[in-house]
């Protein structure tokens, strides 16, 4: 199998119809023998429903009985996954499985990992600074990282890269929001691909910037002292722009 796309969601029956849709439609297009790895996050919504509605060959479910948050998602797609390459993408719809082609192609080139940096980015104000205060303050200051886009809810791995990787959510709030620095702190070569961004599909995001940076600072702690546990890479990449 060419591709794995892993969906963590929770709560997203309003978006999930046309993000499979849309992943079926796209892997037509571009030939692409891919799977789609819902991973649904203790929803207490009609997700549960919704996914059964759209069982299909090329669609699995994972599901959660309690809701462990987005990097748990991640972690249990990732593991569970059967494509060479394995996208990771957020299932509110805003997001375009057009760009996958593009995260690919930096994988071929010789990436490990692709980030897909949003452009035009469909959130207000005071979200697109947060971001450009994370990307700032956490990431390059406090982790060295030079990265445009940190918690961009789209990208792209190897398959084979997964255990390099080593990602744990255990003990962490958002680890997540962590997967790009650590992917370059244990030596993998990533690669920034820009994305579109689209207006949310239907529901609710759970973010809270208040909330966000509490968990920040805690992740933050607990990132760098698993880290420093890590043998250096001898020669750590750089993040690399397309």
């Amino acid at each position: 199998m060419d591709l794995t796309v892993v969906l963590p969601a929770r709560n997203e029956e309003e978006a999930l119809p046309g993000v499979i849709t849309d992943l079926a439609a796209a892997f037509d297009r571009h030939a692409i023998r891919g799977e789609v790895l819902v991973v649904d996050d203790g929803s207490d919504d009609a997700t549960p429903q919704v996914l059964r509605a759209l069982a299909g060959p090329r669609l699995r479910v994972i599901s959660f009985p309690a809701t462990r948050g987005r990097a748990h998602g991640l972690a249990a797609g990732m593991a569970a996954a059967r494509g060479a390459v394995v996208a990771l993408m957020d299932a509110d719809g805003q997001y375009d499985p057009e760009d996958l082609p593009a995260l690919v192609a930096a994988l071929e080139a010789g990436a490990d990992l692709a980030n897909g940096v949003r452009v035009e980015r469909r959130d207000d104000a005071a979200r697109r600074g947060v971001s450009r205060a994370y990307n700032l303050a956490v990431m390059r200051l406090a982790c060295g990282v030079r990265v445009r886009d940190a918690n961009s809810g789209l990208k792209a791995i190897r398959a084979a890269a997964i255990p390099r990787l080593g990602f744990d959510p255990q003990g962490m709030r958002r680890g997540h929001r962590f997967l790009v620095a650590q992917a370059v702190r244990r030596g993998l070569r990533v690669a920034e691909v820009p994305v579109r961004h689209r207006d949310r599909a239907g529901g609710a995001s759970y973010i809270r910037p208040w909330r966000e940076a509490r968990h920040t600072v805690h992740d933050l702690v607990v990132f760098r002292r698993r880290m420093r546990a890590v043998a250096p890479a001898e020669a750590p990449p750089a993040v690399e722009a397309s």
